[in-house]
């Protein structure tokens, strides 16, 4: 009798960890993979290769309370920061509207609102990031080496004043 019960408290506890195992892997399916994404800024291309640095901040405003014994400091939330970013992609023969929209920041104010897309396999939105009033704050390219033949790397980073997060 007693190796009965060992026995069915062993299989329970088995079928409890395999019931464990079937959820985590229907849980997987509605896992988001960052590797399929497009970004529109108000140029030809939108095949950036990374997008780095999307986040907010807040503020953390802490109020020092002087009526007690022991110091109390409480904490409210703050105005909200926003980060820049930076986007990637292969330079193309031919293609220089990333330099031509930093160069004409310097005459005259040019925001976009620029729409980062997080795409599904089937090329549908998962995630939108909607980035408004941005512009280039700095322009860069990878370095040049004559030891190996590779592509060169465009990279732009932004300033914007707020973004917002939705889901199409």
């Amino acid at each position: 009798m007693i190796n009965i019960v060992a026995m069915l408290t062993r299989l329970l506890n088995v079928l409890h960890h395999l019931r464990q195992y079937i959820e985590s892997l229907l849980f997987m399916n509605n896992l988001v993979y960052d590797n399929h994404f497009q970004v529109e800024w108000g140029g030809d291309r939108r095949d950036f290769t990374e997008v780095i640095g999307l986040s907010a901040v807040r503020e953390v405003v802490e109020t020092k309370s002087g009526d007690q014994k022991a110091p109390f400091v409480q904490k409210t939330p703050g105005d909200e920061q926003y980060p820049n970013i930076i986007l990637r992609r292969y330079l193309n023969r031919g293609d220089n509207q990333m330099f031509e929209w930093w160069i004409r920041q310097s005459a005259e104010e040019d925001l976009r609102t620029v729409i980062i897309k997080l795409l599904n396999k089937q090329h549908e939105p998962v995630f939108i990031w909607e980035l408004t009033n941005a512009f280039p704050a700095r322009i860069a390219y990878s370095p040049f080496s004559a030891k190996k033949a590779q592509p060169v790397i465009e990279e732009i980073e932004l300033s914007f004043d707020s973004m917002r997060v939705s889901i199409p």
